[in-house]
C-alpha cells in the first residue's frame, strides 16, 4: 500500500466517526468524545484518552475497557491509586 492508498484509507475511516462533547451552563466543556464502528463491533472514548484508553463493544455480547498500560500505571501511580500490578 503506498502513502495515497493509506490516506485515503484514513480518511474514510475518520469520516465515519462521530464526536461529541457536552456544554455546562457555565460555558465549559467536557472531553470530546469519539464514537465509531467496524463491520459489527462498536468503540468509543475520549479523544483525549484513545492513545491510552478505548471502550469496544462487539456483536456476540461481549464489551472490552482497553488501556495501554504504561499510561494507566503511571497516571494511576501519580494519583496513589497503584501499587503494583503484576504482570
Amino acid at each position: 500500500m503506498d502513502s495515497v492508498d493509506l490516506e485515503q484509507r484514513l480518511q474514510k475511516a475518520f469520516s465515519k466517526r462521530v464526536r461529541l462533547a457536552a456544554e455546562n451552563p457555565a460555558g465549559n466543556f467536557s472531553s470530546v468524545w469519539m464514537f465509531w464502528g467496524n463491520q459489527s463491533d462498536f468503540y468509543f472514548g475520549s479523544k483525549s484518552l484513545l492513545g491510552s484508553f478505548k471502550v469496544s463493544l462487539h456483536e456476540n455480547g461481549i464489551g472490552y475497557v482497553a488501556y495501554h498500560k504504561p499510561c494507566f500505571l503511571d497516571t494511576w501511580q501519580a494519583w496513589g491509586c497503584v501499587r503494583g500490578i503484576a504482570d
